[in-house]
């Protein structure tokens, strides 16, 4: 049992915190002494999240904020102030980050500087066209290392701070089953890994106007399935190559294939929707022609990635 209260703050109210968040804390509230005191979430979404938590036991406190969601978010020295009031009023000793990728960093810097617990979802951070703009991915890396020195003077004035990515896919049972084989094999031999292949399907097939409007793990802000699922296997993978810390690889070569949108609706085309789904889908729900679409999405971010890393 928990010696002392988890005062949480859930920054983000979208479908994962409603699919795996929200209902663990229901479930676990009592066993680990949790109260959810603040959730964060944005403007656009005030109603929803009003009415769900009219439905349910706990009642924290909310909090709603403007978001442009074409571009990295900066958090207001407005929003900072009264995060920061929120935070000393209801005791809030530990973040769950829930939100947009593009809110990660303003969110962790947040996290940071108050000196709070963070747990936040994949991927850490991300950038507005990264899939499309090299020095845009090159800033990916740059966040990274600026929150890791972040961390360590946080770390300073608040010994033991905690802050994890949540890649839980390290867990599934499988995923642990190879990984201690590679340790078992390790132990005999000596041999690090030296050849991994990995495929991934999330099971989903967007449907060509969800391409162009979703905005859960959606690809118009030039963000693609790298930054979503796929990261969960750069992640493994990389798990994998730790087995040993005595043979350390001098050099990686990265190949990468995307698949964008332009390709994607070249394979199965608007005509073909039309024909396989007749009039329950070209009734008004798509009304946009091949050339339109890709226009609309010539900077979108990757639908698919196919890559060899040696």
């Amino acid at each position: 049992m928990a010696t002392f209260k988890n005062n949480l703050m859930l920054i983000g109210c979208g479908p994962h915190a409603h699919r795996i968040y929200l209902p663990l804390i229901q479930k676990y509230k009592d066993k680990f002494d949790i109260i959810l005191r603040v959730v964060v979430e944005v403007e656009s979404k005030k109603k929803e999240t009003i009415d769900y938590f009219s439905t349910v036991e706990i009642g924290p406190e909310l909090y709603f904020i403007e978001n442009d969601s074409e571009r990295e978010f900066v958090l207001s020295k407005k929003d900072y102030g009264i995060l920061k009031d929120l935070v000393h009023k209801n005791n809030i000793n530990a973040i769950i980050l829930s939100t947009d990728p593009l809110a990660h960093k303003a969110y962790l810097n947040f996290a940071l500087e108050e000196g709070i617990h963070v747990l936040t979802d994949k991927p850490i951070t991300t950038q507005v066209n990264a899939s499309i703009d090299v020095e845009q991915a090159k800033k990916i890396m740059e966040d990274y290392r600026g929150l890791v020195e972040k961390y360590k003077l946080a770390e300073k004035r608040f010994p033991n701070l905690i802050v994890s990515c949540l890649s839980q896919r390290r867990y599934h049972p499988a995923v642990n089953r190879i990984k201690s084989e590679l340790e078992r094999v390790y132990q005999r031999t000596n041999c690090p890994v030296t050849s991994i292949m990995c495929q991934h399907s999330d099971g989903q097939w967007r449907m060509p106007n969800e391409v162009i409007d979703f905005n859960y793990h959606g690809y118009k802000n030039g963000i693609g399935k790298c930054s979503h699922s796929g990261y969960h296997f750069f992640d493994i993978m990389f798990w994998y190559t730790q087995i040993t810390s005595e043979k350390e690889y001098d050099q990686v070569n990265c190949y990468a294939n995307f698949i964008r949108p332009m390709d994607w609706i070249s394979q199965i085309t608007i005509v073909d929707y039309k024909k396989i789904f007749g009039n329950s889908y070209s009734n008004n729900l798509f009304n946009i022609n091949h050339d339109d679409f890709i226009e609309k999405t010539k900077e979108y971010g990757e639908i698919d990635a196919h890559i060899n890393v040696s």
